[in-house]
C-alpha cells in the first residue's frame, strides 16, 4: 500500500506538470537569444552560434567602406602648424603590423576643425581577415611638390574584432591628443 501511494504520487506530479500552461506540447519553451525558434529549434542570425544563439562567431573577415576623420591635431608636437598659411591636407593610411595595407587615393585640402572628412574606400579594398590582430591607421598631411614627405599627424592601433560588442557597423577610435575617427564596417562569416 505504502509502494501504490508513492507511485500515485509520482503520477499526479507527472500530469500536473505536463498540463502546466507555461508548457507546450511537455516541452519546456526555448528563448533564442539572437535567432529565430523555428519547430522547436533555434535558427542563429548571422554571427551567431550555439543551442540558443548565445555565443559570437568570429568573423572571417570585416570589411571597412569608410573612415571618418572627426577630429585630427592642429599642429605637431612642437607647436608648429602642418601648413604655414592654411590647414592640413589630410589624407589616411592603414596599416597591418609593418605591412602597408591602403593608402586613400586622394586628400582633403586645406582641413579645417570641427569639420568631419569622409574617407570612402570603395570595392571593398581594405578587408581586415586577421580580425583579433593589431591594425593601425595613420593620419597624413600631404606635401606635393615639397622636398619634404608627407607629414605623418597621428596615428592609433586597435583590434577591429572585439568579442561581446556585438557586431556593430560603426566604431569611433579616440587615439587621443585630438585624433578622433571612425571606421565603418561589415561583417563576413564563413
Amino acid at each position: 500500500m505504502k509502494y501504490l501511494s508513492i507511485l500515485s504520487l509520482f503520477i499526479l506530479l507527472f500530469v500536473s506538470c505536463g498540463n502546466d500552461d507555461d508548457l507546450r506540447g511537455g516541452f519546456i519553451p526555448i528563448e533564442c537569444m539572437n535567432g529565430q525558434l523555428v519547430n522547436g529549434n533555434c535558427v542563429c542570425d548571422e554571427g551567431y552560434e550555439g543551442s540558443i544563439c548565445q555565443t559570437e562567431s568570429i568573423p572571417a573577415k570585416m570589411i571597412v567602406s569608410k573612415i571618418v576623420v572627426r577630429e585630427f591635431p592642429l599642429a605637431d608636437t612642437s607647436g608648429v602648424t602642418w601648413d604655414l598659411d592654411s590647414g592640413p591636407d589630410l589624407f589616411v593610411e592603414i596599416f597591418f603590423g609593418t605591412e602597408l595595407i591602403y593608402t586613400h587615393p586622394s586628400n582633403y585640402e586645406d582641413a579645417e576643425a570641427g569639420n568631419t572628412y569622409d574617407f570612402i574606400i570603395e570595392n571593398s579594398l581594405v578587408n581586415f581577415e586577421n580580425v583579433n590582430e593589431v591594425y593601425t591607421v595613420n593620419l597624413f598631411d600631404f606635401d606635393e611638390g615639397m622636398e619634404a614627405p608627407s607629414d605623418w599627424m597621428k596615428g592609433s592601433n586597435f583590434i577591429p574584432y572585439r568579442p561581446g560588442d556585438g557586431f556593430p557597423t560603426k566604431v569611433t577610435i579616440d587615439a587621443g591628443i585630438g585624433f578622433v575617427f571612425d571606421i565603418f564596417y561589415e561583417y563576413q562569416f564563413n
